[in-house]
C-alpha cells in the first residue's frame, strides 16, 4: 500500500467520524430547545399543583385538628364541604398539568386524593374505603405523610435536592480556598 492510498483511508474515517459529530449535534440542537421547553412546563406545573394542594391540606388539617383530631360521621361531611373549593382547584390543576408531570407524582397525588376521600368518607359509601382511613385514629397525620410524599417526589423530580447540595459545595469550596 503506497502513502496516497493510506491518506485516502484515513481520510475517510476521519470524514465518517466527522459526520457522525455532526448528525449528533445538530440532533442535540433540535432537541434541546423542546427539553427546556418541556421542563420549564414542569416547573410551571409544579408549582401551580402544589399550591393548590397546599391550600387543600392546610383547609382540611385546620379543620380536622379543630375537631380534636378525631372524626366522625357528622365531621367527615362537614370536612369534604369546608374543603370543596380547595379540592375543586386541586383538581382542576391536577388535569391541567398532568401530562407535564411525571408518572410517580400522578400516583403520589392519586394517593393523597383516595386519603382524603376515605378520610371523609360518610357512612353510608364508608364501607368502600380502608377502615384504617375511614376510622383513623390520626386523620390529619395520615394526610400529612401523604402530603410530604408528594413535595419529596416534587423535589426529586426538580432536583432541588441535587441542588441545593451543589451549592453548599461550592459555598464550602469558596470559604476554604
Amino acid at each position: 500500500m503506497d502513502w496516497k492510498s493510506t491518506i485516502n483511508t484515513i481520510a475517510v474515517y476521519i470524514n465518517i467520524i466527522l459526520i457522525c459529530v455532526n448528525v449528533y449535534l445538530t440532533y442535540k440542537a433540535r432537541t434541546l430547545p423542546y427539553r427546556q421547553m418541556i421542563y420549564s412546563k414542569q416547573l410551571e406545573g409544579f408549582s401551580e399543583v402544589i399550591d393548590t394542594l397546599s391550600d387543600f391540606y392546610v383547609t382540611a388539617a385546620i379543620f380536622i385538628g379543630d375537631h380534636g383530631n378525631k372524626l366522625n360521621d357528622e365531621t367527615r361531611v362537614e370536612l369534604r364541604n369546608k374543603t370543596k373549593n380547595e379540592a375543586t382547584a386541586f383538581n382542576k390543576s391536577c388535569q391541567k398539568w398532568m401530562v407535564y408531570l411525571p408518572i410517580k407524582l400522578e400516583e403520589s397525588l392519586c394517593d393523597y386524593f383516595e386519603l382524603f376521600i376515605g378520610i371523609s368518607a360518610p357512612t353510608n359509601v364508608a364501607s368502600k374505603y380502608p377502615k384504617d382511613h375511614v376510622y383513623a385514629e390520626d386523620p390529619r397525620g395520615l394526610l400529612y405523610e401523604a402530603y410530604l410524599k408528594i413535595i419529596n417526589t416534587a423535589r426529586i423530580f426538580i432536583g432541588t435536592e441535587l441542588l441545593s447540595r451543589e451549592t453548599l459545595d461550592l459555598i464550602t469550596k469558596i470559604q476554604s480556598g
